[in-house]
């Protein structure tokens, strides 16, 4: 009898440990700071990453930057849970606008998810030269067994818009002469 009160005592306090784990959780951008090229291609790709999570199994992340500055192009799951865009809604309360921008995401019927790894893909292209900050106000995890909520330390971020001193526009001019061939079409060129 008193072996099982020990057994049922101790399954009580282990049924506890993964969400105490969450301590050490955080959540932050890669690259950081990101650069945008005005000149270049306009576009870079800015993952949410989570780092050091026990047993994940969904999350809610919003996303700040300021709309003047740049624009969210598009964004795609991460592969760190086994989901897809079709597993992730909007916030019924909060639209995704220009500068803001939140996620719901739950994978189903998958293995809990620990370690580390990117939540999220966001494709920001820049609308002018400056830079803005990249924030990741009260992000959400569920987390553990049983599942539990649990916030994760947030680490933002920063976007910089800006030109690319070493791309430099060129013309290029030249002729092309073959020799012993009337038809000129298909003749491939490359450039070193």
């Amino acid at each position: 009898l008193i072996m099982l009160m020990l057994m049922v005592l101790g399954s009580f306090f282990f049924a506890f440990k993964p969400a105490i784990a969450q301590t050490g959780t955080t959540v932050f951008f890669s690259p950081d700071p990101a650069n945008v090229y005005l000149n270049g291609t306009n576009s870079q790709v800015v993952e949410v990453w989570v780092g050091d999570v026990v047993e994940m199994n969904a999350f809610d992340v919003t996303v700040e930057y300021d709309p003047a500055i740049a624009n969210l192009v598009s964004w795609t799951t991460g592969n760190f849970l086994e989901i897809s865009t079709g597993n992730c809604f909007q916030h019924p309360q909060h639209p995704i606008t220009p500068g803001y921008f939140q996620i719901i995401c739950t994978q189903f019927a998958k293995p809990l998810k620990t370690g580390s790894g990117a939540l999220l893909k966001l494709t920001f292209s820049g609308l002018r030269n400056d830079s803005t900050d990249l924030t990741l106000p009260h992000p959400a995890f569920s987390a553990g067994t049983p599942l539990v909520t649990i916030y994760p330390t947030p680490t933002n971020g920063t976007l910089n818009v800006t030109y690319n001193a070493t791309i430099k526009p060129t013309t290029l001019g030249g002729s092309l002469e073959l020799q012993g061939r009337a038809d000129r079409g298909g003749v491939k060129m490359y450039l070193s």
